[in-house]
């Protein structure tokens, strides 16, 4: 998210607030003056004409409160009335919760502070100081013109963060007396400034004070250490369990510092040696204390320093050799470190960069929207990752790779970032290069994809003058089984001599391209009439038709090509172009292939129509719109059921019920066939036990499911198959694929192998529509075919046609002599069906007995012909 320009300003403010507090910490000597110049900052900040600080003390049962605000000399004790006791019983909660509270009552007053010299506060803000365990006050911010926001805590923090941390160092000053001795005051020095654990306890060993090195050290707080015994932190080796410390607890020897051997103990368990210096003292005729200064002796801290030094070394030496510059800023973006890698681009010596200098090497013209850019970035606490130019001192242009990182520092402010500098200027002249020379295909020498689109762009500027044109899209038919036969070298090579064959059949001023793969496009400008298109494309289909020798091997090919034409007239750009010549190969190519069709607003709606319903099969397997419909297969004999084939059907939102010739064949492309499939086996193996356990169906009934050839090549299949029937509770004697005559033509090691696993499973195999594809009784002695379907088109004129007769009689006798089960499909009259009894045909289905529907409408129809059986 971006940071607005407000915002930025905003945090230009509380960085400068901060900083202001942070310099005059020697004069805010008490609790009053921090409260004072944190009071008087955040006011400012976020535009409070007033502000007063609510101090607790928790001396007393009920927090003493005392109140300070921006212009107060001293704290003064506030007697609140009883109307906003309430309110401030609310934000003693803040103790707890740590939450600010927000009063905008802008119709009433809240409080009546007159005696401070504020007006009555209609709106409030109070916000908790609070660090670590430590809850110091309560800030109040009043008046506001506008209602206080939650936000403004988020904005402020850093500046309270500071506040507190300064109020907690002020905690640890409370031994100083105007009294003290001058070792007194060394003492404090160096508890307050040393990074080195200290401890002060009493003669009871109980802890008095710890610095925050001892803090951090043992992992605890003061306040919630404070009065402990010190043995829970420092201690002698455990003798007995007991934790012990080799010191007199009634009197502290004075005489000499000692040092002991302890083990130190964090508050979550961990142990390490330390050494540790006793130095006794004693404030007036106060009871003797004692500081323990500690030092951690494991061997990991004792190497601490080493490795730091070692670490600054190794990274001096490595940013010095880095290839990249280097460069760190503090909060005000002054470059307080640069490598010899960013002197060496820029050309500046170290002292011209450092500071601000830095900037004076980005190119003047580019000098404002970089920096605007950076500051915009790293302020929302982003990385920024930049190109620019920079313009060395004797006027040489560089171009460089610019990221830069925020720093943040531990109450959260920005405190400058860190950046690395790249020279691209090499890159950056290559990659002009290489644009110059990316003009042309480096398989074929032909212009590439984005040549073409510049010829083609040129020639519907010139068109008015130059004429129409016309624009040839080609692909060639069967080059992935070149591909994958002969090996992409083979195809390569073939491509070369196709291109080489294009440019024979066009003029030197037409521009031939290949666009990828075996993809080319033919741009013909000037046509006298539209023949000559036509002309072109049948030189072309001529030329390739011509074998090609490749490696003593003797290789076919034929193109597909749809052709459109530029004439000035309607919708006329290269993307639009180029779209409506691709449809017109897509035309091509589903005619039979090696031939052309012209593009024609009737082929770009039916492409339009295609393309919409392909898209909504993704949505429709979603909003559940497949619907699974059933026609029962009966005995001729009895007309008693013996199964059902399941179809699918698409209940198409806007255009109604599809059937599966509408949508099938985009399933398959689309390779939305598998789920759908797996969709449908899954309902109606379901639908087909439920019947079956009702006793609307016998039990060696079955379930006619259809495979697609593309499914034949699916790995998953069987295991597919075998978990539908599993999860159903069938078995797989009450399944029956079909299958038709056209998925076994392609036939394969896969799918012969295919088509066994499903014999193995246990499943039957029927071969659908059979009769009407070629080479059937093949497929019946090699595929083991348990029940063959007669044609619809066979059927339904066998009252009148005696030629349908005598293939139906043929196809059963040949059925009984293999013992294959026999169904007639497309029976919709009772005299066709006594015909086909009297010929031995054994099933049948089609309108007699019902048409398609669904699960519901057949599962009563069943009922019905159960009811009418008893």
């Amino acid at each position: 998210m971006k940071t607005s320009k407000s915002d930025r300003r905003q945090d230009s403010v509380l960085r400068s607030a901060i900083d202001r507090i942070r310099q005059d910490a020697d004069r805010l000597t008490n609790s009053c003056k921090i409260y004072q110049e944190t009071l008087k900052e955040l006011c400012q900040i976020t535009g409070s004409p007033e502000g007063f600080v609510i101090e607790a003390s928790t001396e007393d049962q009920f927090p003493k409160l005392l109140v300070t605000h921006p212009v107060a000399t001293k704290t003064k004790a506030l007697d609140l009335p009883y109307e906003f006791k309430e309110g401030i019983g609310r934000l003693s909660t803040l103790l707890s919760s740590a939450k600010p509270e927000i009063f905008n009552h802008p119709d009433k007053s809240i409080i009546d502070l007159s005696f401070l010299d504020l007006p009555p506060i209609k709106r409030m803000i109070a916000i908790p100081l609070i660090d670590h365990d430590n809850f110091y006050a309560i800030i109040c911010l009043t008046n506001s013109r506008l209602p206080y926001e939650i936000s403004i805590v988020s904005r402020c923090k850093p500046l309270l963060a500071t506040s507190a941390r300064m109020q907690r160092t002020l905690g640890f000053k409370q031994l100083s007396t105007p009294n003290e001795s001058k070792w007194c005051k060394t003492l404090e020095d160096l508890f307050q400034n040393s990074q080195m654990p200290m401890i002060c306890i009493d003669g009871e060993q109980k802890i008095l004070r710890m610095n925050i090195a001892a803090e951090e050290s043992f992992l605890t707080t003061l306040s919630s250490s404070r009065e402990k015994l010190v043995t829970e932190f420092v201690y002698d080796n455990m003798s007995d369990g007991v934790r012990s410390i080799p010191l007199n607890p009634n009197h502290i020897d004075t005489s000499t510092p000692r040092r002991l051997s302890l083990t130190g103990r964090q508050s979550l368990g961990r142990t390490f040696p330390i050494l540790v210096t006793s130095i006794s003292y004693q404030i007036e005729q106060q009871p003797e204390k004692a500081a323990l200064l500690m030092i951690d002796v494991s061997p990991t801290h004792q190497s601490l320093d080493r490795q730091q030094h070692d670490q600054a070394q190794r990274f001096q030496a490595v940013s010095d050799l880095a290839p990249i510059g280097i460069l760190q800023s503090n909060a005000t973006w002054e470059a307080e470190y640069v490598n010899n890698r960013w002197c060496d681009i820029c050309g500046h010596d170290r002292n011209e960069i450092l500071g601000l200098g830095w900037i004076n090497s980005i190119h003047p013209d580019e000098v404002t929207r970089f920096l605007e850019s950076l500051r915009e970035t790293l302020f929302s606490g982003n990385e920024f990752n930049g190109e620019c130019r920079f313009m060395t001192p004797i006027g040489n242009t560089v171009w460089v790779q610019f990221q830069a990182r925020p720093l943040i520092d531990q109450q959260g402010v920005s405190c400058g970032f860190s950046a690395t500098l790249l020279d691209t200027t090499y890159r950056k002249i290559t990659e002009e290069k290489l644009k110059k020379l990316a003009e042309h295909d480096s398989l074929t020498g032909l212009s590439n994809r984005p040549m073409f689109h510049q010829r083609l762009e040129h020639a519907l500027d010139r068109m008015e003058r130059q004429g129409p044109f016309a624009l040839l899209c080609l692909d060639l038919d069967g080059f992935k089984n070149i591909n994958d036969t002969l090996g992409h070298d083979s195809g390569d090579l073939l491509l070369i001599e196709i291109a080489k064959r294009l440019v024979d059949c066009v003029r030197s001023e037409d521009t031939v391209a290949r666009l990828g793969g075996d993809e080319f496009m033919i741009l013909i400008e000037g046509l006298p009439d539209s023949s000559v298109a036509a002309n072109v494309a049948e030189k072309i289909l001529s030329s390739l038709e011509q074998p090609t020798i490749i490696g003593n091997q003797e290789i076919f090919i034929s193109t597909s090509i749809g052709i459109t034409f530029a004439t000035g007239q309607g919708k006329c750009d290269a993307k639009n172009l180029i779209k409506q010549a691709d449809i017109a190969l897509y035309r091509a190519k589903e005619d039979g292939r090696n031939n052309y069709q012209y593009f024609s607003p009737e082929l770009e709606e039916a492409s339009k129509a295609r393309l919409l319903l392909g898209n909504s099969l993704y949505r429709a397997m979603k909003q559940s719109e497949f619907e699974v419909f059933y026609q029962i297969q009966a005995k001729v004999s009895n007309n008693q059921p013996v199964g059902t084939e399941a179809l699918l059907r698409w209940q198409h939102p806007d255009k109604g019920l599809l059937a599966p010739t509408a949508f099938i064949p985009l399933l398959e492309e689309s390779g939305l066939i598998g789920p759908v499939s797996r969709w449908l086996w899954k309902q109606a193996f379901t639908d087909h036990k439920r019947w079956v356990d009702q006793g609307l169906l016998p039990e060696d009934s079955h379930v006619s499911i259809n495979l697609s050839p593309r499914q034949l090549r699916d790995s998953q299949l069987i295991i597919s198959l075998e978990s539908a029937m599993a999860e159903a509770g069938i078995v797989s004697s009450q399944v029956v694929v079909e299958l038709t005559e056209s998925s076994l033509i392609a036939d394969s090691n896969t799918t012969s192998q295919t088509l066994r696993n499903i014999k193995n499973l246990g499943v039957r195999l029927a071969l659908d529509d059979f009769g009407t594809g070629y080479s059937s009784l093949t497929y019946l002695k090699r595929f083991s075919i348990d029940i063959i379907k007669i044609d619809r088109t066979f059927v339904q004129d066998i009252l009148t046609d005696t030629d349908d007769v005598a293939i139906i009689q043929a196809l059963l006798a040949l059925s009984k002599s293999l013992s294959i089960t026999t169904v007639a499909e497309g029976v919709d009259a009772a005299e066709k069906l006594n015909m086909l009894a009297k010929w031995g045909c054994e099933l049948h289905q089609g309108y007699l007995l019902n048409k398609p529907c669904g699960s519901k409408k057949l599962e009563a129809l069943l009922q019905s012909a159960c009811e009418a059986g008893q």
